[in-house]
């Protein structure tokens, strides 16, 4: 019943650490969140980001976005076999109350406020097994070679590619639409168009 986006919101301000593993991460997302993030980075929280090329449906911008705020980025180019496809938040805290989110939402703005999302909270205290596999999966994935580090500057141009393969567009300036619709203005249009 509740939006998984102010489930987020309301955990960032007392992380110390942020694991986001997140196979569709978009502008609209992240803007959602951004001041609450920006915040946490700023005050010196950790947050690591574990995205996919998958489908095309990540937006390079929305990665540059959270490298720009200092978030650390990996990503998978990898399609043709793994195609990360998960979705968790790891909330780390200092006192040891971690939480952590597992579910269907991506970063992406209908993900996080209106689409049918499930996603389940774990909490240190009444699930600390399932946490700790989190931890410990996350780990292995952040340490492993198929999850390149991102840096909006080396890899920026990289990662737009790979996006607009997996999206079928080889050069966006070359997309035209022509739509064969016989629009008339009605006489009233007509004046306020001259």
């Amino acid at each position: 019943d509740l939006q998984i986006g102010t489930q987020v919101a309301l955990e960032i301000p007392s992380a110390s650490r942020i694991d986001l593993l997140c196979a569709f991460v978009r502008f609209a997302g992240v803007r959602l969140i951004r001041s609450q993030l920006q915040e946490f980075l700023l005050r010196g929280g950790e947050m690591r980001v574990i995205a996919s090329v998958y489908t095309g449906s990540t937006e390079r911008r929305a990665l540059d976005e959270l490298a720009g705020l200092g978030a650390q980025v990996k990503i998978s180019y990898e399609t043709s076999q793994t195609r990360l496809h998960a979705k968790a938040w790891l909330f780390q805290r200092d006192s040891g109350y971690h939480t952590a989110y597992v579910g269907s939402s991506n970063l992406t703005h209908s993900a996080l406020l209106d689409g049918l999302e499930w996603n389940v909270r774990a909490t240190q205290v009444d699930n600390p097994a399932i946490i700790g596999r989190i931890t410990a999966t996350f780990e292995q994935y952040w340490n492993e070679p198929e999850f390149e580090s991102y840096d909006p500057r080396r890899d920026g141009e990289r990662l737009q590619a790979a996006l607009d393969a997996q999206t079928g567009v080889r050069d966006p300036s070359l997309l035209r639409v022509h739509l064969s619709i016989d629009v008339q203005p009605k006489p009233f249009q007509v004046e306020i168009l001259e």
